[in-house]
């Protein structure tokens, strides 16, 4: 999808989403825009930003780099074992040995160049396989928010299975022809293409998406820099924004925003982030971005987003589980539920929330190289760009966010320190880094994973229950172990203290409402009771620390606990009687149906009894605070309303309203 934004309407000459005010969406899941008038945005002016950029490549002596293969996914010491995914590992008891384990087939992921008129898409597979075709248009900046349109393709020839694939499409009429340039590139002259490869790999056909931006030159088409990944906008503070974005080749960057001098990367690189600071509050701003090689520049179109009325009430939509299943297409891309969390995104932001928190399990991960990981993860930021682009998404890691080190014996555990599946996450995601220091030698770091934000009246927590996971390990001294690592759903003791501080300090500084979020249930409602914080409730050390997290959340009257993990919807009220002592009840929501295949709800004994609601269908949960008021909807990806909660806030805690 090419720069997806919210409800379209075209203001101005350029495109800016409709914002849904609150008091429409009362008692309404989701809500038609009908007429509804779009608000006037402030527009940057995109020829200052066009030498902002280039004159920054200028000053930096950038020198264009070329388009050429993207990084090896990883390669395979000689003599050990590979394979394509974990679960086509066959677990092996005697000298165990290691193994390099593959989320994706590419030894080299698709890569694009504009060569003699013709759009030439590369890649190479890990075994052989057969032939793949290529998908290419311009899509109307006018219309973002809907699937790539294709207007013309081309296949690979045909013959035996290869590892070295190429495809070849000619840039002609089918492209640009008059009646069909939207945009008017012509007029013009630069544009970007989108494209999509699907391939066969192992009985499926996998998709790859992609673009590519381009100047006309003479009526030939000449390669410029791509913006790869973004727009995307997240909020780290009051009155503040970070705007980020990846390219295909290093470039120096300027972000316009409502009128104001453009703001510059001067640092050539292929990734920048740009804060923006004083931000005037309930005000809706447009931006864009330029980058330049030095030789040719490219635009963004128009985004926008909105910042607080801090009189106005408070929105958060909550979800879980996108992680990749065995589906076709857009069900499985990259070990991303690519379709079905595209559009749950698109639904939350439709809903007007003002963030949106994905508590872990973006991808299917299990992978033990970190370019075939971190290539699921921006497949999954593919799919939230368009939402991102005006709607701040935090996330979390989850049991699927796993960068390992594996062995035939079916061990595995998380990589250390700079190298963990902590810091790749990271590096890619931008979320606030106020979390808890490491404790341990070589132990991940916990920034950008364990945080927490406010807005407005609610603070919001982040956990990391997967941190630094071991598994399989039936000797805790195993010297490939040696001490280290975690069973998974354990929340350490660091992470507990921290978030005892957190929480407190959060009440008083005015905090109405807290809510703590982590991808492994405190009680789950479905197979992850075998796991999770569960264990079935026979491990000591997981007990003490699902109790001990219980009795943080009651004594500081957080409204609930929001997981994923089981890939349902499910809602139980949990007190004294399951968590001796305990003094209040808290509630304990499941939200993992963003699109991972689903879990039957069916909650242990020990507290099945607890459980008010549960629905395996995809869903979002949408969260709205209003001065004492907390209202809670589970709603499908069809927008039909699987369950509501209303509390009022007392002092005695949290009271039903229904």
């Amino acid at each position: 999808m090419f720069y997806p934004l919210l409800v379209l309407s075209l203001v101005g000459g350029c495109v800016s989403p409709i914002l849904l005010d609150d008091a429409l969406l009362e008692g309404s899941a989701v809500v038609s825009p009908g007429s509804l008038p779009a608000p006037q945005p402030v527009l940057p002016v995109p020829q200052d930003l066009a030498q902002a950029a280039r004159a920054a490549a200028e000053g930096s002596n950038l020198a264009p780099a070329p388009w050429g293969p993207g990084p090896v996914l990883g390669v395979v010491p000689v003599g050990q074992a590979w394979y394509p995914n974990r679960h086509a590992l066959r677990w092996e008891e005697e000298a165990p040995a290691p193994v390099s384990i593959f989320g994706l087939p590419f030894v080299r992921a698709p890569w694009a160049a504009l060569e003699g008129g013709e759009l030439v898409v590369r890649w190479e597979t890990r075994e052989p396989s057969g032939p793949g075709a290529l998908y290419a248009g311009i899509p109307p900046e006018s219309d973002p928010l809907a699937p790539p349109r294709f207007t013309a393709r081309a296949a690979e020839p045909p013959g035996e299975p290869r590892t070295a694939h190429e495809v070849r499409l000619p840039l002609d009429k089918r492209v640009l022809d008059p009646v069909i340039d939207a945009d008017q590139v012509l007029e013009r002259s630069w544009g970007t293409l989108v494209w999509r490869l699907i391939y066969p790999w192992q009985g499926h056909f996998p998709y790859a998406d992609g673009r590519t931006s381009f100047h006309l030159e003479d009526g030939a088409f000449a390669q410029a820099p791509t913006i790869t990944l973004g727009p995307m906008i997240s909020r780290l503070a009051k009155g503040e924004r970070t705007v980020w974005f990846e390219t295909d080749v290093p470039t120096t960057a300027a972000l316009g925003v409502g009128g104001r001098a453009p703001l510059v990367s001067s640092t050539p690189s292929t990734r920048h982030e740009i804060r923006v600071g004083d931000l005037p509050p309930d005000a809706l701003l447009a931006y864009q971005i330029a980058v330049s090689d030095g030789i040719r520049t490219t635009l963004s179109p128009y985004n926008t987003f909105r910042t607080r009325d801090p009189a106005a009430p408070v929105r958060v939509a909550i979800l879980s589980d996108s992680r990749g299943g065995e589906g076709p297409g857009l069900d499985a891309m990259d070990g991303v539920a690519f379709g079905p969390v595209q559009t749950l995104l698109q639904a939350a932001a439709r809903d007007n929330a003002q963030a949106i928190v994905f508590p872990g399990d973006l991808i299917d991960g299990y992978s033990t190289d970190p370019d075939d990981y971190e290539r699921q993860l921006r497949t999954w930021l593919h799919a939230a760009e368009g939402v991102q682009a005006s709607v701040p998404i935090f996330t979390g890691m989850g049991n699927h966010e796993a960068l390992l080190q594996a062995w035939t014996d079916g061990a595995t555990l998380d990589r250390e320190g700079d190298l963990s599946g902590e810091a790749s996450f990271a590096r890619l995601m931008v979320n606030p880094s106020n979390g808890p220091l490491p404790v341990g030698e070589g132990a991940p770091p916990y920034l950008e994973t364990v945080y927490s934000f406010d807005l407005g009246q609610v603070h919001v927590a982040m956990l990391n229950t997967n941190y630094w996971r071991a598994s399989r390990f039936k000797d805790p001294e195993d010297p490939r172990r040696g001490g280290r690592g975690n069973r998974e759903g354990l929340v350490r003791q660091e992470q507990m203290d921290w978030l005892e501080a957190d929480l407190s300090a959060a009440s008083a500084a005015g905090a109405v409402h807290l809510i703590v979020t982590g991808h492994e249930g405190a009680f789950p409602t479905g197979p992850h009771a075998r796991d999770g914080m569960w264990w079935g409730g026979e491990v000591p050390e997981i007990n003490a620390a699902r109790e001990r997290l219980w009795r943080i959340l009651a004594d500081a009257q957080a409204v609930a606990y929001v997981a994923g993990d089981d890939h349902h919807y499910s809602r139980s009220l949990i007190g004294a009687e399951t968590v001796a002592g305990l003094s209040r009840p808290v509630w304990s929501v499941i939200t993992g149906g963003a699109g991972a295949p689903w879990y039957a709800v069916a909650p242990p004994e020990a507290y099945a009894a607890r459980l008010v609601a549960g629905s395996p269908q995809l869903h979002y949960t949408l969260w709205s605070f209003d001065g004492p008021e907390v209202q809670m909807q589970a709603i499908s990806i069809t927008g039909e309303v699987l369950d509501s909660l209303r509390l009022w806030k007392g002092e005695e805690g949290y009271q039903p309203l229904d």
